[in-house]
């Protein structure tokens, strides 16, 4: 029974990160003619578009999908609790705010994991001569770039070399190592997943 209840975790986890992901796309203003963008787009459509009937976007955020990214994480983290016999009517309050801190955790790590996508992707891009040439690559860049250009100012590119991810991880690892210290605080013995 825990083998299964620790595969739906991982898928919840996973999908979680497609919705946040999806949320991004728009957000950034991805391409959603990409092959890969429409994807993403049809894993999400079936949840999404119910969720937007209810929830209305907003000045152009797709408000839904950040909701809709947050249930998951508490269900993911529900289960996990229920698992571990934590999830009492006592420890409700100490819970929902360990919910939140992990929403914002499965964000930092979706960024993480898109920054080292587009750092290995660059690697095998340098032969082909532009990320144009392949969807994927593209996406990748779309998603990043608004993100890297402030630390691009920092640390400028040298010749093809660009050392501002180093920064970025640095950031990205800092807060989460912020929010497991905020979560083990609440919660003794708790980290976030």
């Amino acid at each position: 029974m825990q083998t299964i209840l620790l595969i739906v975790f991982y898928l919840i986890k996973l999908y979680a990160s497609v919705v946040l992901l999806r949320f991004f796309m728009q957000y950034f203003r991805v391409d959603f003619y990409n092959p890969f963008a429409q994807t993403i787009v049809q894993l999400t459509n079936p949840t999404l578009k119910p969720l937007r009937r209810v929830i209305p976007g907003y000045r152009g955020l797709d408000i839904a999908s950040l909701v809709l990214a947050f249930l998951l994480t508490t269900v993911m983290l529900s289960l996990a609790f229920n698992l571990w016999g934590l999830f009492t009517l006592t420890n409700l309050p100490k819970l929902a705010i360990i919910f939140v801190l992990q929403f914002f955790y499965t964000l930092l790590n979706l960024f993480f994991y898109l920054l080292i996508g587009r750092i290995i992707v660059s690697f095998i891009m340098m032969a082909a001569g532009s990320y144009q040439a392949n969807p994927f690559a593209s996406m990748l860049v779309q998603l990043t770039q608004p993100f890297m250009t402030p630390f691009q100012r920092i640390i400028p590119p040298i010749g093809m070399l660009d050392l501002s991810p180093i920064l970025v991880f640095l950031l990205i690892r800092l807060t989460q190592e912020g929010l497991q210290y905020v979560a083990s605080y609440i919660f003794p013995g708790l980290g976030l997943l």
